[in-house]
């Protein structure tokens, strides 16, 4: 009768000892552990509580070392699932806007009529997805495709647009020349790209009442006391070529810009590859153009 007492009394402090270590109960269990210990060494059970409380300690430690060790196991398991995840979004979405662009090259190629309009209607189309895509997550409100002026080719200038005040088409211009008189005052951030072919993110900042730009290059058209946007990204459009060794040739033959009501949303590089993603297919829908025309 007195062992089964012993053996109670040891199973007893062990599953509380337990349920303290998973939280169930937590320290007041710990406290009555520790209160069980002592009640047992009162009824000169003292080598078996000890041995008990030993035993406990060291099957706690395993335990919590098991459970650190599947938590961290669960903690890689989410994270490569979620990458994964993210790479299958991704992908459906490249897959999807390539499937929009080739459907709509081949309205291009097959009417020659009127083909700089319905170029300018697949940049609108090509903006559009991009600006509802899953990446842009709703923080894109509007985009333009600039270009060299066909008149002036010493400036850039929006030759298709989604959700610009047609103010804003008018009265931008990039200087692209090689005076350098001009560059500091009418490069602009968007030329600034043309020129070394480089991704350009830019965030809005307000000092002294007036919002301005970070970037030094940054052209003020209008003094503002509000910002239509917080951040904004200028992205080269790329045309892409292949040498007689079969190797990539780039060249920059416009910018595509994109205006955010989130300042961070540019920032990361997943991001970015997907910008310059999309320079390269307006690159290559751009350039297709220029060949059937």
């Amino acid at each position: 009768m007195r062992r089964l007492k012993r053996w109670l009394v040891g199973i007893g402090i062990g599953g509380i000892f337990l349920i303290a270590l998973t939280g169930i109960i937590g320290n007041s269990a710990y406290a009555l552990v520790i209160l069980l210990g002592t009640h047992v060494q009162a009824y000169a059970l003292v080598p078996l509580g000890e041995w008990i409380l030993k035993v406990i300690v060291v099957g706690s430690w395993l335990l919590f070392a098991i459970i650190i060790l599947l938590l961290v196991i669960l903690a890689c398991a989410l994270t490569l699932m979620w990458k994964q995840y993210n790479a299958l979004k991704i992908t459906t979405e490249f897959v999807a806007f390539d499937t929009i662009l080739l459907h709509c090259l081949v309205g291009l190629v097959k009417d020659q009529q009127q083909q700089e309009e319905k170029m300018k209607k697949i940049l609108r189309v090509l903006l559009k997805n991009a600006m509802s895509s899953e990446a842009a997550a709703g923080h894109l409100f509007r985009a333009s495709v600039l270009l060299p002026d066909s008149a002036n080719p010493q400036y850039l200038t929006i030759w298709g647009s989604q959700g610009m005040p047609p103010e804003n088409i008018r009265r931008t211009a990039f200087y692209i020349g090689n005076d350098e008189s001009k560059v500091k005052k009418e490069r602009g951030v968007a030329g600034a790209t043309y020129m070394d072919g480089k991704i350009r993110v830019a965030h809005m900042v307000k000092k002294d009442g007036k919002w301005g730009c970070e970037h030094d290059g940054y052209i003020h058209f209008e003094n503002r006391i509000f910002t239509p946007y917080k951040a904004f990204v200028s992205v080269p459009i790329v045309k892409v070529t292949l040498d007689r060794s079969e190797k990539q040739q780039r060249e920059t033959i416009g910018v595509v810009c994109f205006d955010s009501n989130n300042k961070w949303i540019f920032d990361n590089s997943k991001a970015q590859t997907l910008l310059k993603w999309f320079g390269e297919r307006v690159g290559t829908v751009l350039s297709l153009y220029w060949e059937i025309r």
